[in-house]
């Protein structure tokens, strides 16, 4: 084997290897930039809105057992949310980055259950899709 051969061999190697590892890290690295987007986003700390507000003034304004009927201003949503809600507002005052604190939460959480659901079913190729799919429209300005 010459040099020319065994610098084409030794060039060859690096590259599957490094080809191997981006794809080994890459559902990784999408996590890791879906949670410094999401933490952009929340230490942006904007002004609530809309629904947003609606929700958040009827877990303010309720007791625990209160929030298990109906909700004002024509809002819907999961009673352990409301509980996780009105907890965090308790120890935390009603401030937004409070309020939004469980949606935060439950984002960053969100990024790996995905790439563990869509790994289990379908094709590598297909889940690092479904993972990236899932930050799809996410934006950093309000």
């Amino acid at each position: 084997m010459n040099a020319d051969d065994a610098r084409h061999a030794v060039v060859s190697y690096a590259r599957a290897m490094l080809q191997r590892m981006s794809i080994r890290w890459a559902p990784w690295m999408i996590i890791l930039i879906g949670s410094a987007l999401r933490a952009a986003r929340y230490g942006a700390n904007r002004s609530l809105w809309g629904d947003e507000a609606a929700l958040a003034l009827n877990v303010m304004d309720r007791s625990i057992v209160e929030l298990l009927g109906p909700l004002g201003y024509a809002q819907a949503a999961p009673y352990g949310f409301l509980v996780a809600q009105k907890g965090v507002i308790e120890a935390f005052g009603a401030s937004e980055s409070a309020l939004r604190l469980v949606p935060f939460l439950a984002s960053l959480v969100s990024l790996p259950l995905v790439w563990w659901l869509a790994k289990s079913i379908l094709s590598r190729p297909a889940a690092l899709f479904a993972l990236g799919a899932s930050m799809a429209g996410y934006r950093i300005a309000g």
